[in-house]
């Protein structure tokens, strides 16, 4: 008899216990006012940094970042007792300084052509 009070009790004032639920789990986790962000923001790999992870200068050719690259990606392939991590990390690096190589005006032989744009 008392579960069955409860029951009806509980499905009454669901709407009602799902809002005061939603505002206290809002009120948790958001952040004091005047204090700093409690979310974690993103920061962009330095060169240094993708440049001391792939064991290569700065001024690494975009042909032996591609390569360093690849070695690192298969190297932590998860298949493999590797990390996924650790691949979104080398896929990090590589961008940057594919991006850095850019920079300087490198392109591989094939984006000179533009074929792997062009689908024949």
């Amino acid at each position: 008899m008392l579960s069955r009070k409860i029951a009806t009790w509980w499905f009454s004032n669901k709407e009602y216990l799902a809002k005061a639920l939603k505002e206290i789990v809002d009120q948790a986790f958001s952040p004091a006012p005047g204090a700093a962000s409690a979310t974690r923001t993103r920061r962009r790999m330095t060169v240094d940094e993708a440049s001391d992870l792939f064991g290569v200068q700065k001024n690494a050719s975009l042909k032996e970042i591609i390569e360093r690259s690849d070695q690192l990606y298969k190297l932590n392939d998860p298949s493999k007792g590797g990390s996924k991590y650790l691949q979104a990390k080398v896929l990090s690096a590589r961008l940057v300084l594919e991006d850095e190589a850019r920079k300087r005006g490198e392109t591989l032989p094939e984006e000179r052509n533009n074929t792997q744009y062009h689908s024949s």
